[in-house]
């Protein structure tokens, strides 16, 4: 057991993948508390097109969200 925790691991892309996907879970449910904080009428889906997709009933419209992350702290660029 010893070298299997001694050896580097192969591959850490599904580590990274959870991490990124783990940032989107948190920004939805950060961005569905502020809605409630407003008292905002919404229905959210995830993974559904987008990342995220919000139908806000009073405007009769939706919204798109592709969420992000960077491994630095640099600014985003268009």
């Amino acid at each position: 057991m010893g070298k299997v925790l001694e050896l580097e691991q192969r591959e850490q892309a599904g580590s990274g993948s959870y991490n990124r996907f783990e940032y989107q879970v948190h920004w939805i449910v950060c961005h569905i508390i502020g809605q409630l904080e407003n008292n905002a009428e919404c229905i959210v889906f995830c993974e559904f097109h987008d990342d995220m997709a919000e139908f806000i009933p009073e405007k009769e419209e939706y919204q798109f969200y592709q969420i992000k992350t960077k491994e630095d702290s640099s600014d985003w660029t268009v």
